[in-house]
């Protein structure tokens, strides 16, 4: 293992250059097409957001959050094992209980019923742990009976933790994609609410699936398991740049200050550009105005109404000046 590092590093150390180059023309790459995509999207001229530095830092910005994915998709699937694990082999193989005639259809039902109970909390957090440690018991009663021996209950205990760390990988996935992807989580019974608990409930009983598959892979076959996590997670990646670029590039230019938020401005500063009433907000403070800008790049300007809509407006403004707004 030391020699395969000392090898890796010298390869790196020797190909510095072209290391750097690969990684420029990647975050320039992925940079252009982000931008594109909010260019597009929003009524932005593309022209004017073709800037060498801004590219960079776009792209930059874009494939860490990409990587951030793909680590995290990694890591769900390198821990689901440990998960089925502890259910499939501790508990339901070694037990070998004699109500226990489909071992793997008694793992399912149990993650099956975890994942429904994911994506119903997921509206009422505060209900999760009450319900896996219901769904614990109710396994624990199936495999050992009313047994309460220390080492059948320290396996239930385990598999509650371990079923809830399931739980909490899926939540955390949903959360890190809305950052990523700049979409709000919801609580209520709407559209996207309901697709949100679908997701849990998907990614869930997937990862759940994942486990069990892989614990019965053998160690020579733990090169050809990573090259699969990698491939799905590059799926994974792919599709969310494509179908998903927009929201992504929404997220992104508000994070790099390009736009995409409420900003405010001295009132005298903005009346020589004649900008419509429709796209103004008098703030309380005498002297302020704010507007809602979708790009602020190259000496221009592009204003709506909100997130919801596309530029309505632009002017050049080289030496306009940002003011706090109110709070």
């Amino acid at each position: 293992m030391q020699y395969i590092f000392k090898k890796n590093t010298l390869f790196a150390l020797k190909n510095a250059d072209k290391i750097i180059a690969i990684i420029i023309f990647i975050c320039t790459t992925t940079g252009a097409w982000f931008l594109f995509s909010y260019a597009n999207g929003h009524g932005v001229k593309f022209t004017e957001l073709i800037q060498p530095n801004l590219l960079i830092s776009y792209g930059a910005f874009s494939f860490f959050i990409l990587s951030l994915i793909i680590a995290f998709f990694l890591l769900a699937f390198f821990i689901s094992p440990i998960i089925a694990r502890s259910l499939y082999f501790h508990i339901l193989i070694k037990e070998k209980h004699a109500k226990i005639k489909h071992i793997k259809i008694n793992y399912f039902l149990f993650f099956f019923l975890c994942s429904i109970a994911a994506s119903l909390c997921a509206f009422k957090l505060i209900f999760f742990p009450f319900v896996v440690f219901i769904f614990a018991l109710i396994e624990h009663v199936i495999v050992f009976g009313v047994n309460i021996s220390w080492k059948k209950t320290q396996k239930t205990l385990t598999l509650f933790i371990l079923s809830s760390l399931l739980l909490v990988i899926s939540y955390t996935l949903l959360i890190f994609l809305s950052i990523a992807l700049n979409f709000k989580i919801e609580s209520t019974l709407s559209f996207n609410g309901i697709l949100q608990a679908l997701f849990i409930f998907i990614i869930t009983f997937l990862l759940s699936g994942v486990g069990l598959a892989d614990v019965h892979q053998r160690i020579k076959h733990n090169k050809n398991r990573i090259l699969f996590y990698m491939f799905f997670s590059f799926t994974c990646v792919f599709y969310i740049a494509t179908a998903f670029s927009n929201g992504t590039s929404e997220g992104i230019t508000r994070q790099i200050g390009l736009g995409f938020q409420y900003r405010c401005y001295n009132h005298s500063d903005m009346v020589k550009y004649s900008i419509p009433e429709n796209l103004t907000n008098k703030q309380t403070s005498k002297g302020k105005i704010k507007v809602f800008v979708i790009s602020d790049s190259n000496g221009r300007v592009y204003l709506s109404r909100g997130e919801a809509y596309r530029a309505e407006y632009s002017f050049p403004a080289t030496d306009l000046r940002e003011i706090a707004c109110d709070k």
